[in-house]
């Protein structure tokens, strides 16, 4: 095991020059919060937005991030640590790798997990059903982004995000170029 660089993105970890014992030590402190189960390594101590945090050298970090440095040593500067098993509060370093933002991203998507997107944002207010009615109204001309947004009690900004895609990207409806009325 050794430890050197990066527990959380734009933060550096240098433990480089720290003896082994010491690491082990931190290693050992990590697995009190673990229940190792025959896949998952389950957190059961402090979570923020549903990850693991733990202290470390002074500061809450993230704890699969930890665990990877652990074990795997440094993490590139832009890289994030994924969770193969989508699992975020899993910090067996079998079930994580390296990758890209992107690559975060698009393993969300495929697993499914959007998001709380659509109607299932808290802070929608419109359903999938009135999205696609605002861009086919938009879409067959005579009306503006304005007046729809009147209409449904949004912004003429919410409307035109929605008549050319920007947002509500999983609902049908006819998309538009149109610039704003």
């Amino acid at each position: 095991m050794d430890v050197r660089k990066g527990c959380e993105t734009g933060m550096e970890l240098d433990v480089q020059d720290m003896p082994q014992e010491w690491i082990e030590k931190e290693y050992n402190r990590l697995m009190k919060h673990v229940v190792v189960q025959p896949e998952c390594w389950d957190w059961t101590a402090t979570l923020s937005n549903g990850y693991p945090r733990f202290r470390f050298m002074g500061r809450m970090q993230v704890a699969h991030r930890v665990m990877y440095a652990l074990v795997n040593g440094p993490i590139p500067e832009g890289m994030v640590v994924r969770h193969t098993c989508d699992n975020s509060r899993c910090i067996n370093p079998e079930h994580l790798v390296l990758g890209t933002q992107r690559d975060n991203i698009a393993d969300r998507e495929s697993r499914g997990r959007n998001g709380n997107v659509g109607e299932k944002s808290r802070w929608a207010r419109l359903t999938a059903e009135e999205v696609v009615s605002i861009r086919e109204r938009y879409a067959a001309g005579g009306i503006t982004l304005k007046e729809l947004g009147l209409m449904h009690g949004v912004s003429q900004n919410t409307i035109h995000a929605i008549v050319t895609g920007f947002s509500w990207k999983h609902v049908g409806g006819p998309l538009t170029r149109r610039r704003a009325a």
